[in-house]
Order: C-alpha cells, then sequence, then structure tokens
C-alpha cells in the first residue's frame, strides 16, 4: 500500500483520536525510549526486592513491601507485553488500516449517527485517561509514604541515585496510561468493527428495498431485479468475510501474545490492592484515598474490556437476525444459496475469547465482580476475626496480677 494511501485512511478516521492515544503515541521512538527506561528501572528494583526478600526472610520485611512489590510485577509485565509485542500490533494495524469505517462508504444518516457515536466514545476516553493520570500522580509517594515503597529506600541507601528515584516516582502516571492504554486500543478496535457493520445493516436493508410494492411472483421471474440482488449479496458477504478473518486474526493475537500478560498483570494489580487493606496500612486516610483511586481506574478499565466484548457480540447477532429476516422469497435459486450459506456461516456471533470456553462480555464481568466479592468478604472476615482475638488477648493481659 502506497504511503499517500495510507494518510487518506488515517485523514477519514472518525476515531482518530482515540487512534493515537491507545497505539500511535506508543510507536513514536521517544514513546519507545520511555518504556525502556522505565521498564529498565523496574527490573532493578524487582532484582534488588527480591534480593532482600530472601535475604532477609521475615514477615515484617514482607508485609511492608510485598504492596508496592506486587504492584511493580504488574507493571514490568506490561511494559514487557508492549515492547516485544509491538512488531505484531504494526502489522495487524496495516492489514485492518484499509477495512477502518470512511464515511463515504456510508449514508448520511449513518454518517451522523456514527459521528455522534464516535465524539462520546472519545469524550469518554478522555475524561478516563485524565482520571487515571490524576490516579497515577496522586499515587505517587510523598511525606511517611516515602517510607513505603522499596524503591525509594534502595535507591537512596544502596544506588545513591536520585535520577533512577525521579524515574520511578515520575513513572506513576506513565504505568497507568500503560495499563489502561490496552483497553483503548480493543476498544479503537471494536468501535470501527461496529460502524462496519452498521454499513453491512444498510447493504442487507436495502437487499430488495426499491421494490417493496412489487408482489414476489413478479420478481422471481426478474433477471434485472435478481442480478441487483446478486450483487448486493456479494458485497455483504466480501464485507463479512474480510471482517471475520480480521476479527479472527485480532482474536488469535489476542489470546497468543496479549491476554495471558495482561491477565496475570490485572491478577497482580488485585492481590496488590487487597494485600494494600489486609495488611492493615496505618498511614493515614492518605493512602485509603489512594487505592480507592486505584480501585476506580482498574474497575473502570475491566468495565471497558467486558463492554467490547459484549457490543462485538451483539452486532454480530444484529447481523445474522437481519441476513435472516430479509425478503428471501423473492429471490432465485442461486441467490437463496448465497443467503443460506451466508446464515450457515455466520450463525455463531463473533466473540472476543480467551479461550475456547471462556469470552470478554457482561457474563465474565458479573463472575469476576462475585469472585472480588467473594475474596473481600473472606478477607474482612478474617480481619476482624484477628482484630477480635487481638482484643482478647490484651484483656486478658490487662487481668493477669
Amino acid at each position: 500500500m502506497s504511503q499517500n494511501h495510507h494518510e487518506n485512511f488515517e485523514s477519514d478516521d472518525v476515531l482518530s483520536t482515540l487512534g493515537f492515544l491507545s497505539v500511535k503515541i506508543c510507536q513514536h521512538k521517544v514513546s519507545i525510549a520511555i518504556q525502556v527506561v522505565i521498564f529498565a528501572v523496574y527490573t532493578t528494583i524487582i532484582l534488588a526486592n527480591t534480593y532482600f526478600f530472601i535475604k532477609e526472610f521475615n514477615m515484617e520485611f514482607f508485609s511492608q513491601y510485598i504492596t508496592i512489590y506486587l504492584s511493580i510485577l504488574a507493571s514490568e509485565i506490561t511494559y514487557a507485553t508492549a515492547l516485544w509485542n509491538r512488531s505484531i500490533v504494526k502489522k495487524f494495524e496495516e492489514e485492518w488500516a484499509p477495512f477502518k469505517f470512511r464515511s463515504e462508504n456510508a449514508k448520511e444518516e449513518m454518517n451522523q449517527r456514527i459521528k455522534k457515536e464516535s465524539t462520546d466514545i472519545i469524550c469518554f476516553v478522555k475524561f478516563h485517561l485524565f482520571f487515571s493520570l490524576l490516579t497515577g500522580c496522586v499515587l505517587i509517594p510523598v511525606g511517611k509514604e516515602r517510607t513505603l515503597p522499596f524503591a525509594i529506600t534502595f535507591f537512596e541507601d544502596y544506588c545513591h541515585s536520585y535520577i533512577l528515584e525521579g524515574i520511578y516516582l515520575l513513572a506513576h502516571p506513565i504505568t497507568i496510561y500503560m495499563f489502561v492504554r490496552f483497553s483503548y486500543a480493543i476498544l479503537y478496535f471494536v468501535s470501527h468493527v461496529k460502524f462496519q457493520l452498521y454499513t453491512i445493516l444498510d447493504i442487507i436493508q436495502d437487499i430488495s428495498a426499491e421494490y417493496d410494492d412489487q408482489s414476489d411472483a413478479d420478481l422471481l421471474d426478474r433477471e434485472e431485479y435478481q442480478d441487483n440482488v446478486n450483487a448486493r449479496l456479494l458485497l455483504m458477504v466480501t464485507k463479512l468475510t474480510e471482517l471475520t478473518r480480521l476479527a479472527s486474526l485480532a482474536a488469535s493475537d489476542l489470546a497468543t501474545y496479549f491476554i495471558p500478560p495482561l491477565v496475570f498483570s490485572g491478577l497482580l494489580v488485585g492481590l496488590s490492592i487487597m494485600s494494600f487493606f489486609y495488611m492493615g496500612d496505618s498511614l493515614g486516610y492518605w493512602s485509603y484515598f489512594q487505592s480507592s483511586l486505584w480501585c476506580i481506574t482498574s474497575l473502570s478499565t475491566m468495565i471497558i474490556y467486558v463492554y467490547c466484548g459484549q457490543v462485538f457480540e451483539n452486532m454480530s447477532e444484529t447481523v445474522f437476525d437481519a441476513i435472516y429476516n430479509v425478503r428471501w422469497t423473492t429471490f432465485n435459486k442461486s441467490n437463496r444459496k448465497i443467503i443460506l450459506l451466508t446464515m450457515i456461516i455466520f450463525q455463531e456471533p463473533m466473540k472476543l475469547r480467551f479461550s475456547e470456553t471462556l469470552s470478554c462480555n457482561y457474563e465474565l464481568g458479573v463472575k469476576i465482580m462475585k469472585s472480588l466479592y467473594s475474596f473481600a468478604a473472606v478477607m474482612a472476615r478474617n480481619g476482624k476475626g484477628r482484630l477480635l482475638i487481638e482484643g482478647k488477648s490484651s484483656e486478658t493481659e490487662r487481668s493477669d496480677p
């Protein structure tokens, strides 16, 4: 594909802002260099912290640093995933570029609808990104909190490097962005798929639109009508086939290269948040405020993933229902074979799958929320039991002569 042709696709992209925030900015050389530096700093922290964990080997040291350790390990996995899979993202983007929604392929009414939806999506992403970056800034340790991260102690006492310490502190908002930008990339892809499916729905609805006032018997013998129907059916099948191929390619790449490390990274973030409350940190309300923002950012990012998967599934079902309800009784044998074959091929809705049995949709979101609630309830019960035991022990000590 020529450079000018590719630029034309980009200039007509109704979600160009989202594409820039989710994909383009991370492909820039400066962005890659920043990611490499932060990855190196985090690697140093992880190795040093692991060494001291093993060396100290006591619960006090473990409980003091485990929360930050888990979050940095999750960040390390996220940066590694982004850096090592850049070529895969670039290759997929090149294949996907010609199939992005373009306004000249849709009616004016549809363009207005898509323009409104894309504006709403971009406004939401801007707000979510601002909130996420704010969370990253709030998470920067200040005052008494500077004694909590192992990294600050290590850089000040062992490396005597304020540069590495400064990189670690400034990396907080960048790292939060790296966590959320994968969800923006999926939202970008799914939104374009949805817009393309809108145009396919238009084609399906217009297959025999101008012949609605004519009887089935008259249309069966009209060669002009059958030729028009055949052309529209072939256009519909071509678009659906290409869309399905790209969706399968995206699902395959996600399942192979992105989903496993990102799921593990998300699990570590969840454990990090849980460990903060379970360990009973005593730094005051500010720490709980930080963790609350952290929870909101994590949950809202998870909701974006779930929403994208559900929209992907719902739209493919809508297209199948539209195909099922076309005026097939007016088609000749050849056109009926095409519509029947299309229904057979696309009877299963397209899904963003993590595995053969696990798909990204609302059902998955409900399962995750139930699991988190159960885990939090167990931890809260254990915490109350621990406080009760400690209280009884104190009363016993006071009552002893």
